[in-house]
């Protein structure tokens, strides 16, 4: 209720957040402000009460969304402001921002991101409807 985040578990590409590629067996405090949180399967998103969306974990397809490809971030990484809500997929990720706009990034090799290629995208697109 206080928007702290904690985590708690296996994280070899730091998709906890705590800034290490270390397990942990009990929960460590990772972020402060949180609103949302989405994990997907290496990677965690987090919505800040302000509305900027945050990225850990597996990159290797740009799933982040931080706008490079990188095989892990440890740290929560920023990516865009005025996100109302997150899904963090297999490794792409779908937003929606506060506009009503949705937005993808990620792995994309079977067009499922919905922007009309087959090619991953290390940034978020707009899908156009």
């Amino acid at each position: 209720k206080d928007g702290d985040l904690y985590a708690t578990g296996y994280n070899p590409n730091g998709q906890l957040g705590m800034g290490t590629f270390n397990d942990t067996a009990s929960f460590t405090h990772v972020a402060s402000d949180v609103s949302s949180v989405s994990a997907g399967l290496s990677h965690t998103m987090i919505i800040k009460d302000d509305g900027s969306l945050y990225g850990a974990g597996n990159n290797r397809y740009g799933q982040l969304g931080i706008g490079t490809i990188s095989d892990s971030e440890p740290s929560f990484a920023f990516v865009m402001s005025d996100v109302s809500s997150v899904s963090a997929g297999y490794l792409h990720t779908m937003i929606i921002k506060k506009d009503g706009t949705l937005w993808a990034t990620g792995f994309n090799e079977h067009g499922q991101l919905g922007i009309g290629t087959y090619v991953n995208v290390a940034k978020p697109e707009l899908v156009k409807f």
